[in-house]
């Protein structure tokens, strides 16, 4: 009851100050993804390669988001990731241990106070320091574009990026947003 009490009185108090949104800034959702990717177990990529598929374990060790108001709104990130698995080439498996750089960019949406990407597309991906030949690797790899898509889609949709809890006037705001929008630098969450 008196939590109920304290989140009333501070949505009253916003409205009496005459704001109707909450933002959240760049670098605080940049310093959340830092905290949050250090909790996070290993996620496995189902690659497909012709008739077999291919089990990849990819670890991310970081992300950079870039929030950009072009295209009606769009975070786009860059993720570092270590990825092992074995592929069959050639008749032989071979052990594959790689640093793998994808850039994607999504939008977001906003659920019981959590913050998750949605619709995540790949722009780019890197692959860097490889046990074998990149260019080789690079090759093997050709397909995980539309399959990594997928996974990172599976990902975010239930891990979200940011979760409204710092302080009373988050946790408050989260309770009667709205409407999420992406501008330059910021996610500007409109209430009422």
């Amino acid at each position: 009851m008196k939590k109920i009490y304290c989140s009333l009185m501070i949505i009253l108090s916003v409205l009496l100050s005459g704001c109707n949104s909450y933002r959240l800034s760049e670098a605080k959702l940049n310093e959340e993804i830092v905290q949050r990717i250090k909790d996070e177990p290993k996620q496995s990529i189902i690659v497909s390669m012709g008739e077999q598929t291919v089990t990849l374990d990819m670890v991310v060790i970081g992300a950079v988001v870039d929030l950009m108001a072009k295209e009606g709104g769009v975070a786009q990130i860059r993720l570092s990731t270590d990825m092992t698995g074995t592929l069959n080439m050639f008749g032989k498996d071979i052990s594959v241990q790689t640093d793998l750089m994808p850039y994607i960019q999504a939008g977001v949406r906003i659920e019981e106070g959590k913050i998750y990407l949605v619709n995540p597309k790949v722009l780019e991906i890197t692959v860097n320091g490889s046990s074998f030949n990149d260019q080789l690797l690079r090759s093997a790899l050709g397909p995980l574009h539309d399959d990594f898509e997928v996974a990172l889609s599976g990902y975010f949709s239930e891990n979200p990026v940011y979760i409204m809890n710092h302080s009373a006037l988050e946790e408050s705001a989260a309770l009667v947003v709205k409407k999420i929008t992406i501008n330059e630098d910021e996610i500007v969450m409109s209430m009422f």
